[in-house]
């Protein structure tokens, strides 16, 4: 499920400022382009210019750094340190200068040099739409279909009219910018559009909840299928939560997840190599993570139509991780004790279909998947093929017993203290809980 609201992303649903159109084919020879500055607070040695591809350079102890590098295409690109970044909007050619913050990439840093009218914009913008009034994803997304519309509309109006303002005593925008501009106000409203159906039917409890037969007129003017427009940054969202859409409303096939149907819909949907590249490895990490049995169904067929060194090589290494856990691999041994501290162990339930809950007390996602647990447990109570055994990497075993004993949680639950719980949590390569 995908919750966006202010990330880059523009709320406009107005041609009042700007119209929804293509983003222009404007290509270069390689040519050497300059980025430099310092960032304080760098918590790492690394920074990323991320196009196309990623281009790393050094950041010294005081925070400076150049990038030096050769573009063929203009773009928003995005300056990454660690898990903080900025957009920065470069033509090939460019000397940029960067002034800024690592504790505040997005907001606290200036440009100077080429184009920097532009990118001081972008970090104007972002102020801007924090400052924006929002009243809550649930009362937003559970709003009527005209209402929420509406609602789109005001708060564009409200953006338009601050972007009319920096306008007014700024020089004019380049024309592949705010071309650039113009399909990210197209990207934003169609992800948020697109998402309508799905959140409305979430936050409102209402699974018959339908849109008008006009609600998907606002896709006839987007393009949506652009290798070009990969460096305007809402699409690349736009194109996973438009998949995702269209998966859902059509040609659904129940014995399949959903990620598996995504994948199997890419071909039929996209035919631009880059955008395909992109969604085919978005897509197989999903797989991965939802589910490793699918993903290694369809594996080899990614790595036939998979165009990307990169992203082929990732999703390679994503796979050696999970190839001991496919179905037909002997399951990893694990073992833990029960109240009464005796040691149960895998070897216990042999031959049977053993279905496992990792949790702990902590652990509030946890606690709430409690009780349907137990409706499964009870709609298979009386199978004795069946096993259902919660394992708690919590490590104060008092703890554990005292909150079995409040709740009175019964059937096969056992403790996983710190010799059992890492082997336990490497091998089935858990990195969060609940699993």
């Amino acid at each position: 499920m995908h919750l966006r609201f202010f990330g880059f992303g523009i709320w406009i649903a107005t041609v009042l400022l700007f119209s929804a159109c293509k983003s222009k084919n404007t290509s270069y020879q390689p040519t050497l382009t300059i980025v430099e500055g310092t960032f304080k607070s760098a918590e790492s040695p690394v920074i990323t210019l991320v196009g196309d591809s990623d281009i790393k350079s050094n950041i010294d102890p005081s925070g400076n750094f150049i990038i030096q590098t050769e573009l063929t295409k203009p773009g928003i690109y995005r300056l990454e340190i660690s898990n903080q970044f900025t957009y920065i909007f470069i033509v090939p050619g460019d000397r940029i200068t960067v002034q800024g913050d690592f504790r505040n990439m997005k907001s606290a840093t200036q440009f100077k040099g080429d184009h920097a009218n532009e990118n001081n914009f972008l970090v104007a913008l972002e102020e801007v739409k924090s400052n924006l009034p929002f009243g809550g994803y649930e009362s937003f997304y559970g709003q009527p279909e005209k209402d929420f519309i509406l609602a789109v509309e005001e708060r564009s109006n409200a953006l338009v009219a601050e972007i009319q303002k920096y306008q007014k005593k700024s020089e004019p925008f380049d024309d592949v910018f705010q071309d650039m501009i113009n399909g990210e106000i197209s990207y934003d409203v169609a992800i948020m559009k697109l998402n309508y159906p799905s959140l409305h039917k979430y936050f409102t409890k209402s699974d018959s909840f339908k849109v008008s037969d006009t609600y998907e007129s606002f896709l006839q003017n987007i393009d949506i299928d652009s290798d070009e427009n990969l460096l305007i940054p809402s699409y690349p969202e736009f194109l996973s939560v438009y998949l995702s859409y269209k998966t859902q409303t059509e040609n659904i096939e129940s014995n399949h997840s959903n990620s598996l149907n995504k994948y199997k819909a890419i071909d039929s949907l996209f035919q631009q190599p880059l955008v395909k590249s992109k969604l085919y490895y978005e897509v197989m990490r999903e797989l991965f993570s939802v589910s490793v049995n699918e993903a290694f169904t369809v594996l080899d067929d990614f790595l036939i139509k998979q165009t990307n060194e990169k992203y082929i090589e990732l999703i390679q290494s994503t796979a050696n991780e999970w190839a001991n856990l496919r179905k037909g691999m002997p399951a990893p041994e694990w073992s833990g004790k029960d109240r009464n501290g005796k040691v149960f162990s895998i070897r216990d339930y042999a031959g049977k279909v053993i279905y496992l809950d990792i949790w702990a007390t902590w652990c509030g996602p946890c606690i709430q998947e409690l009780p349907y647990l137990e409706q499964l447990h009870a709609q298979y109570q009386g199978n004795r093929d069946i096993v259902f055994v919660s394992i708690s990497v919590d490590q104060d075993i008092s703890v554990w017993k005292s909150f079995l004993q409040q709740k009175s949680i019964s059937g096969i639950q056992l403790f996983a203290d710190g010799s059992r719980s890492l082997p336990l949590m490497s091998s089935y390569n858990i990195r969060g809980i609940p699993r």
